[in-house]
């Protein structure tokens, strides 16, 4: 119900303003209810956990896969997760020569918060799995590997000021990565790890991925954003406001 009732509220609104030439204003009122009709149709498949908790309340800092507050998964949830990425890192030992599951599955028994964010990256389509073993830290490093930049996490600004910069603009911006990757407790790959992945196959030849940009640069408007042509990584700057749907951001976690 509350789905459609979005849903209502964005026709009314489009057909309200599509008569005449829409103002900053206006582009940022339809910017701000298709981020949370998106939203809405996200909250969908997640895990229900909490009753009485309105939309906005829920939507207010992201769309969780637990809802009611505790970022740990349900039983099933583990379980399920858990099979999926055993599977993964089966089927792909060049990723992580050297490194056994059993290890692996240690560390992710013993923290149930980075099983979460694990979730919330299979979850948007990352596909992660481990590609190393930090011996500094004794930590795994968990990255994105699906083939194309993740589905779930398209249609993102770099920032907040670059979301802030596309509704006003009129851009249908979903959000932005730095808030969405701080919000699942990954975070965004640096030129240098997304360099690192692509020597472990061919990633993005049909999308792009946002990378980790200096406050420096982000200063001028531009973030840096990777891609894979004809077999070789290239890394070059793009508008940071500029949302497209070939495009998202990989993130990284340390278990």
């Amino acid at each position: 119900r509350r789905i459609i009732k979005f849903d209502e509220k964005l026709k009314n609104i489009i057909e309200e303003f599509a008569r005449h030439e829409l103002s900053p204003e206006d582009a940022e009122k339809i910017g701000h209810i298709r981020k949370r009709v998106a939203q809405a149709m996200q909250i969908v498949d997640t895990a229900r956990g909490a009753k009485g908790i309105s939309l906005r309340r829920v939507t207010r800092n992201g769309v969780p896969s637990v809802i009611g507050g505790k970022k740990e998964l349900l039983p099933r949830h583990k379980e399920k997760l858990l099979a999926t990425l055993k599977a993964r890192f089966e089927e792909n030992m060049n990723r992580h020569e050297g490194i056994k599951w059993s290890h692996v599955l240690a560390k992710l028994e013993a923290n149930p918060k980075k099983l979460w964010s694990l979730n919330e990256m299979e979850r948007t389509g990352g596909e992660p799995d481990v590609i190393e073993f930090e011996k500094k830290t004794e930590k795994y490093i968990f990255v994105d590997c699906s083939e194309e930049s993740p589905s779930g996490r398209r249609v993102l600004s770099y920032d907040r000021d670059g979301e802030e910069n596309a509704i006003a603009h009129g851009y249908g911006t979903r959000g932005n990565a730095v808030d969405m990757a701080k919000a699942m407790g990954i975070a965004i790959l640096t030129e240098k790890r997304y360099r690192e992945l692509q020597k472990l196959g061919s990633f993005d030849c049909g999308t792009r991925s946002w990378i980790r940009t200096s406050r420096k640069r982000r200063a001028f408007g531009f973030a840096l954003s990777g891609v894979c042509l004809k077999g070789n990584c290239e890394v070059f700057v793009a508008g940071g406001s500029e949302p497209t749907l070939s495009r998202a951001f990989r993130g990284m976690l340390k278990v």
